[in-house]
């Protein structure tokens, strides 16, 4: 199985477009007003047997890569990565024998980790997040601590600049799946979203899960 199959194998169509677009079930599809356009009557189709989409206001369709491509201005690498750290899918074991290493596995630990408590900081500055999480969610402090949950900033370099002024590398950033090049520029992968650290076995931290602030009540009880 190559990488995209992975990825496919391992996500939704409905479950990756529902994150940029509120979508309503329509017999076996669901259906929504087109992200592209600005129509009125629904005529954006996702098909979750066939994995595709359609948007008969635009006339553009295709599969969840090419959906990423175009809500995120993203070239295929680019949603690949990204669809990659939704899935939980490590991109370099699909990597040709004998082509580019991936990052430091003690580099990326280090890196994740900063980056985690980076979120956390940034948690009590942002006082809709705070209010969100402390208030409606009525989580505790204890528990924010216990499962490292933090805040992406909107802003467009917040964690990558923070990164690379402690001397991570733009490789390093881009393996680790917490910026992504767009236009030529590196970026923070994650902006405006609750971020809930994932460790693994040894409890460091792996990964990370977003919830997109716009969908905030969808944030997993724990």
């Amino acid at each position: 199985m190559d990488a995209v199959s992975e990825v496919k194998s391992r996500l939704s169509i409905e479950d990756v477009i529902s994150e940029y677009v509120q979508l309503k079930r329509a017999g076996k599809n669901f259906k929504a007003l087109s992200p592209f356009t600005n129509e009125r009557t629904p005529s954006f189709i996702v098909s979750p047997e066939k994995q595709i989409w359609h948007d008969f206001s635009s006339g553009q369709g295709g599969d969840m890569f090419s959906f990423v491509q175009t809500a995120e201005g993203l070239d295929f690498k680019g949603s690949l990565e990204l669809l990659a750290r939704k899935a939980g899918v490590d991109l370099e074991q699909f990597a040709p024998k004998g082509g580019k290493r991936g990052p430091d596995k003690v580099r990326l630990f280090e890196l994740l980790e900063t980056a985690a408590k980076f979120y956390q900081s940034q948690l009590s500055q942002h006082k809709p997040a705070h209010e969100y999480v402390f208030g409606k969610r009525g989580f505790s402090a204890e528990t924010c601590r216990d499962f490292q949950i933090g805040y992406s900033p909107n802003g467009p370099k917040a964690l990558t600049n923070y990164l690379q002024e402690r001397k991570f590398t733009v490789s390093e950033l881009r393996g680790a799946g917490v910026s992504i090049e767009r236009r030529g520029d590196l970026l923070d992968m994650f902006r405006g979203r609750i971020m809930i650290p994932l460790n693994d076995q040894f409890g460091k931290v792996s990964a990370s899960r977003p919830v997109c602030w716009r969908m905030l009540k969808e944030l997993p009880n724990i």
